[in-house]
């Protein structure tokens, strides 16, 4: 019997049991997909908004006014990037003009920092925008964070303080007498507490206990990816006709470029659907292009897309059941519940102690987590401006021998989170490379991804058993050729450190298996030798 079971693992349920780990709780966590930030988390923008988007007083309002200043603290602790960049909000027409004097009025009454202004300043701080509007809307606050980060941070740290998680383990029923008992596809797990945050599955799961009355709205939102980028350096947003239709054009803490247009899900769509148009891909570049001249269809590197459920009220729904108090619903969360994920927590367990559950906090909690180190684009970025830019292990490793005051000097300013202690231990990263080779090979030649990140991605804490779970943890398949090099390698190194067939590695999802002929195994099992070597 636990004392709580959240349900859904994506960014809002792992934020909620980072949270709960805080206290002498008994906390269990059930993810229906393969790999936490499986679902719905998977098509967030990466964007923390400012604050001046949110009707003043309500719950989002609150809880994403709070989450924006704790941001830049909060990604520390989780060892997750994040950047402030601020947004321009464009007005080209006088409806739009309109709609931003709402924003204006909602950020001074949430207390935001928001000024209207000019075209001239439009144009010193995006000089390469094509179109100047006549005046714009800037709030600094605004900024971006690697937002398939977040939900394996949040549940690292989660399981670290004691949270149990269970992944690949769908809710199939919940009954409900003096406490929950929830039929899984693993078996029974009982509580005396759930907190329903399972997404786009929300509106399901309540019904599953016999809760009725959430409105399923489904939005849509699309993405182009592009390539790096030094242009736009703000987040520009253009508003719609409608409330429900935005356009974005956005950096990301890559230094790549996104482009994403969010709309009302019509009759087309499931509400799982991650479909693309042709249509709306379309307009994405035309209307990008129009903003910038060198954003053309050469530069989009990726399309996708995903819907997900809002609120009608544009409000996000976090509440105690009338008729199981005990019941906590975390629904109705658009994309600005990015932005909410430092402060959610605390709501729901506010929400927990007015339903009657009594808390103390640990004595012992652990607030950090730390991300997978990069072996190598740290180097390069401090000696870019030099001739040794290190492009194989071998490179580092001959300029290791016998090398070691010359290598300190050609890396001074390396920071101690960058390897560990300073430049001093980059001769002992050298013999590490030597000692154990994987820290040498390049598994991704676009991210500088060693095969030695990959198997600690596999074997961490709450590990990748997927393609796409290596992507999140390494960026491994995230550069310009998205995958097109390192798949195989993933493929068979998963294949290897799991204990699998070539032909049970999945993408994704559990039915989602990357290779369906025996000749491609063979091709990517005889890579073993070729990798004896670094490269």
């Amino acid at each position: 019997m636990y004392d709580i079971v959240v349900i859904g693992g994506g960014i809002m349920g792992t934020a909620i049991a980072r949270e709960l780990g805080r206290y002498d709780l008994s906390v269990c966590l059930l993810e229906k997909e393969v790999d936490i930030g499986g679902g719905t988390s998977r098509f967030s923008s990466g964007i923390v908004y400012s604050g001046c988007e949110f009707r003043p007083k309500s719950i989002k309002a609150q809880l994403c006014v709070s989450g924006n200043r704790l941001y830049e603290s909060f990604c520390q602790e989780l060892d997750v990037s994040y950047e402030q960049k601020g947004v321009l909000l464009l007005a080209y027409s006088e409806q739009q003009e309109t709609k931003l004097n709402d924003y204006v009025r909602w950020g001074m009454e949430n207390g935001v920092e928001v000024e209207w202004i000019n075209g001239e300043r439009v144009r010193r701080m995006e000089p390469k925008l094509k179109e100047i509007p006549q005046k714009a809307l800037f709030a600094p606050g605004a900024g971006v964070v690697a937002a398939y980060q977040l939900p394996i941070a949040l549940g690292e740290n989660a399981l670290a303080n004691g949270v149990d998680i269970k992944r690949n383990v769908e809710v199939l029923d919940i009954t409900h007498e003096k406490d929950f008992s929830l039929v899984t596809s693993e078996g029974i797990v009982e509580a005396q507490y759930v907190i329903n945050a399972a997404g786009t599955d929300a509106v399901k799961i309540s019904r599953l206990a016999g809760i009725n009355g959430m409105v399923e709205d489904y939005r849509y939102v699309q993405y182009l990816l592009l390539d790096r980028l030094s242009d736009p350096s703000k987040i520009l947003t253009i508003l719609g006709d409608t409330p429900q239709e935005i356009l974005r054009l956005f950096p990301t803490v890559d230094g790549y470029m996104m482009v994403g247009l969010w709309e009302t899900l019509d009759n087309r769509w499931e509400k799982f659907g991650t479909e693309t148009t042709q249509t709306i891909l379309n307009r994405l570049t035309e209307v990008s292009n129009k903003m910038m001249d060198h954003i053309t269809p050469d530069k989009v590197l990726s399309a996708f897309g995903g819907g997900y459920i809002a609120a009608p009220n544009e409000d996000f729904l976090i509440r105690s059941s009338l008729n199981i108090p005990a019941f906590i619903e975390v629904a109705g969360i658009d994309d600005a519940g990015l932005t909410a994920v430092p402060t959610v927590g605390k709501y729901v367990v506010h929400l927990l102690q007015t339903a009657g559950l009594e808390i103390k906090q640990k004595k012992y909690y652990k607030s950090q987590r730390q991300n997978i180190k990069k072996s190598f684009i740290d180097i390069n970025e401090k000696m870019a401006e030099g001739e040794a830019v290190i492009t194989t292990a071998e490179q580092l490793l001959d300029m290791a021998q016998g090398k070691q005051e010359e290598i300190s000097e050609a890396v001074d300013g390396v920071t101690s989170s960058t390897f560990g202690g300073g430049p001093s231990d980059l001769w002992e990263r050298m013999q590490m490379i030597k000692s154990q080779p994987s820290y040498g090979r390049i598994i991704c030649q676009c991210e500088q991804v060693t095969e030695n990140e990959v198997i600690q991605a596999i074997h961490r804490p709450l590990g990748a058993r997927s393609v796409d779970g290596i992507r999140k943890r390494t960026r491994a398949g995230m550069g310009k050729c998205q995958g097109g090099f390192c798949t195989s390698h993933l493929i068979r190194i998963l294949a290897r450190e799991l204990g699998l067939p070539l032909s049970d590695v999945i993408k994704n999802e559990a039915e989602s298996v990357m290779l369906i002929s025996e000749n491609k195994q063979s091709i990517i099992a005889g890579e073993d030798a070729e990798h004896e070597k670094p490269v």
